[in-house]
């Protein structure tokens, strides 16, 4: 596959839709990928506004928030490397993504893309593959909001944030994870207060569940005894039972 400035060193080949191979019409990037980065807190996209850009997120987090008509701030979902923005997106966004952390964005041409889905049913089938995860994410986003008490949806992002936030794997079966949301962001997710988690936390701590181990690290000692406290069982845990029998068994 042709690569552009920047594209070397991305680790994202096996993820973004520029990395799936050029013989089939999907290597958006056409040999001239262009990064743009963002610093936490700035606006990538803005609402009321149509997509400045269409791209694949390359490193860091975005966040998706909309503010509804009183005035309060509604996170939609947390964006992570591989995700896509403003592609089927054409009319003003009723949300803006802002960054969470530093980002960078491999950027894509709109009008040459929106050439490509038009006249490539492949690249149509693998975007719409892309929308069906994310939407499989905020319905799961949803459910936990709905059917989980305020400290089990806390509990169950902190797992949630094993699957995609930076994570390791300790040799007695636990694991430290970093969130890299601030505490706002996760108490918006949990549909809860900043001192219901501060407090919950600090419960967890003096049981010997989850430990502060530095700045925004949280070690989790034993990943099903949490998803058993978060009223998570193997029916509903989803990828959390994989997680948890792969730090066990590392």
């Amino acid at each position: 596959m042709p690569v552009g400035p920047g594209c070397t060193d991305c680790n994202l080949t096996d993820k973004a839709f520029c990395g799936t191979g050029s013989s089939d019409g999907l290597a958006l990037t056409n040999g001239q990928a262009s990064l743009r980065r963002f610093k936490p807190g700035e606006t990538v996209l803005a609402e009321g506004r149509a997509p400045a850009f269409a791209g694949s997120l390359c490193s860091g987090f975005l966040r998706r928030v909309r503010v509804n008509r009183d005035g309060r701030r509604n996170l939609i979902e947390v964006m992570r490397p591989g995700d896509l923005l403003g592609v089927v997106e054409s009319g003003p966004l009723d949300f803006a993504v802002e960054a969470v952390t530093e980002v960078d964005i491999c950027v894509f041409d709109v009008a040459d893309l929106h050439r490509r889905m038009h006249g490539n049913r492949t690249l149509r089938q693998h975007i719409l593959a892309h929308l069906q995860v994310r939407q499989e994410r905020q319905l799961q986003a949803i459910w936990l909001r709905g059917a989980l008490t305020s400290r089990e949806r806390i509990l169950a992002f902190l797992l949630h944030a094993t699957e995609f936030m930076p994570v390791e794997p300790q040799p007695d079966g636990g694991v430290i994870v970093t969130m890299v949301l601030t505490r706002r962001d996760w108490a918006d997710l949990a549909s809860t207060t900043q001192e219901t988690i501060c407090r919950l936390l600090g419960e967890l701590s003096q049981d010997g569940l989850v430990m502060p181990d530095g700045p925004h690290r949280y070690r989790i000692a034993d990943i099903a005894a949490l998803a058993k406290l978060a009223g998570l069982d193997s029916n509903t845990l989803g990828p959390w039972t994989d997680h948890a029998s792969r730090f066990a068994a590392e």
